[in-house]
């Protein structure tokens, strides 16, 4: 998160844009869509059905679905045409985003944990959000949005119409509190500018998003499951070989955000670069709660303080004894 998979994570990346002080969980959101929803497959009328959007949906809109509106661009012309083009997506998906929303306790038990795994925890507030397949989970300063459409989908929804790469995202999805605890890692991370200004390597970037799948796997005690994971331990000595020599450029199209773009190969290997370093460097740790701090500590944009990180973790130490 900040943005997985790729869509999850067009979707991990940190946005700029304004915080709020009490945590809370709101998921009025979900509601508020389907009620509108209900309305607006009603007519054929975009132009009405646009409105209905506005008036239902948007205009009652929390503060974090006001917060990912602002930071894609999104109105209400894009939810009616992600209605319109994938209907029965939408009508398998109702049912798993009420389900996922019904119990919230889920949400507390993985912040206990992540408190006691990491004690400077600051809770962020949860905001469930209907989106228009673009968003699984994102954050903002303060924020968890997660984009339950995405989210809650899994290998029984209906798929029809819908791209390769979000099928396999769905049919390979680690569930709403496998991304929760990914974003929530996010939510600790030092606030990076980098991703605007170009002062993050690749390095930086694949750290900064594998750490999170790899908090999220202490979180939720289950391994994570994901294809570029999965590939990745089946093919990691390639993927380092390829990696060393790109890793403190800039570039990062063929590494991370790549779902939606890459033609053929597996999308989003930087994600497994960087779990594979931090899970390395915490198993071989004595100070394992020191690890967790510098994961959190850690500035992205200091270039030389995500190397020395790199260094420590012992992991390109470790290729080259294997």
């Amino acid at each position: 998160m900040m943005k997985i998979y790729s869509l999850l994570i067009l979707l991990f990346l940190s946005l700029n844009v304004p915080a709020q002080q009490d945590s809370c969980i709101s998921v009025s959101d979900i509601s508020n869509f389907w009620n509108a929803y209900d309305k607006l497959t009603l007519t054929k009328d975009t132009t009405a059905q646009k409105d209905i959007i506005r008036r239902v949906y948007l205009d009652r809109a929390s503060a974090g679905l006001k917060d990912m509106m602002f930071a894609r661009k999104l109105d209400a012309g894009s939810w009616v045409k992600a209605i319109n083009e994938h209907p029965r997506f939408w009508v398998s998906i109702r049912p798993h985003t009420l389900a996922a929303i019904a119990d919230t306790s889920k949400i507390n038990m993985l912040m206990v944990r992540f408190k006691k795994l990491y004690p400077e925890f600051k809770k962020p507030s949860v905001y469930f959000v209907i989106g228009n397949l673009r968003t699984g989970g994102v954050t903002s300063p303060g924020r968890v949005l997660m984009g339950a459409e995405i989210a809650t989908a899994d290998s029984t929804v209906n798929t029809e119409g819908l791209s390769q790469f979000l099928k396999d995202v769905f049919h390979d999805s680690p569930g709403i509190y496998g991304l929760l605890a990914h974003e929530l890692g996010h939510t600790q991370q030092h606030i990076s500018d980098g991703d605007q200004e170009g002062k993050m390597e690749l390095l930086g970037f694949c750290i900064r998003e594998g750490a999170c799948d790899f908090i999220a796997e202490l979180l939720t005690t289950r391994e994570r499951k994901t294809p570029y994971i999965f590939y990745g331990k089946t093919h990691e000595r390639e993927l380092w070989n390829r990696f060393k020599t790109q890793m403190y450029g800039s570039q990062i199209g063929d590494w991370l955000y790549n779902g939606s773009t890459i033609k053929n190969g597996h999308a989003d290997l930087g994600y497994f670069m960087g779990y594979a370093i931090c899970k390395y460097y915490y198993t071989h740790a004595d100070d394992k709660v020191g690890v967790i701090a510098e994961i959190f500590h850690l500035d992205y944009d200091d270039k030389n303080a995500v190397r020395h990180f790199f260094e420590r973790s012992g992991y390109a130490a470790a290729q080259h004894e294997d």
